[in-house]
């Protein structure tokens, strides 16, 4: 891993007794800026040891997080606790288990934890997913909070589906020529319902 940035520092810091960094603040984005692969390493037990006494957890506002964060069959016993973040790639955390996981007010090209058990809560409120939310086969034990969460997928647009089989454009009665049906702009708060079936699946 290359040298840590400013913020990257302040949390390898802070992370071991759980206290929470600040990425926003107004400064320029770039100085926001928070690789995947530092959350990864301090997520998946690389990071420095903890105090007797002291609770890890990774507390993070306003960052921009860029790479793929990848937990995917890690085994993450400290809370996950996002706000406000931008993430540039999906997260995936197919077969992981975690404590906690709360991602407040971010926005998220898609998320997948298929497979994924949480042993405590699942909070998306406010989140802005462009892709798919995946839940199928997760195990959620605690409660989870979708309030206000936008999902603005289909579930074809998951990288690994298809477009379902016999659905063809409808041709236009003007020209003759096939165009795409018209599609309403997803309410806040509200998953398309192709999205919710055929993707989130079970886990919903």
């Amino acid at each position: 891993m290359d040298e840590l940035n400013a913020v990257e520092r302040r949390l390898w810091r802070v992370f071991a007794r759980g206290a929470a960094v600040d990425a926003g603040g107004g400064a320029p984005e770039a100085e926001s800026a928070v690789r995947a692969e530092v959350l990864a390493a301090l997520l998946l037990g690389d990071g420095p040891d903890a105090e007797e006494g002291a609770r890890p957890a990774l507390r993070l506002t306003g960052a921009h997080i860029t790479g793929r964060l990848d937990l995917r069959l890690g085994d993450l016993p400290v809370p996950i606790l996002l706000d406000s973040c931008r993430f540039d790639e999906a997260p995936r955390m197919q077969g992981a288990r975690m404590r906690d996981v709360a991602l407040t007010g971010c926005a998220l090209p898609g998320l997948d934890a298929g497979s994924t058990q949480i042993d405590g809560r699942l909070d998306l409120p406010r989140s802005r997913l462009r892709g798919p939310l995946v839940l199928t086969r997760a195990e959620i034990r605690g409660t989870w909070d979708l309030r206000a969460t936008t999902v603005t997928a289909r579930a074809w647009d998951r990288g690994d589906l298809r477009r379902p089989a016999g659905r063809r454009r409808r041709p236009s009665a003007r020209n003759g020529r096939h165009q795409r049906r018209p599609q309403r702009r997803p309410q806040p708060g509200h998953a398309r319902s192709s999205c919710v079936r055929q993707v989130c699946g079970s886990g919903m």
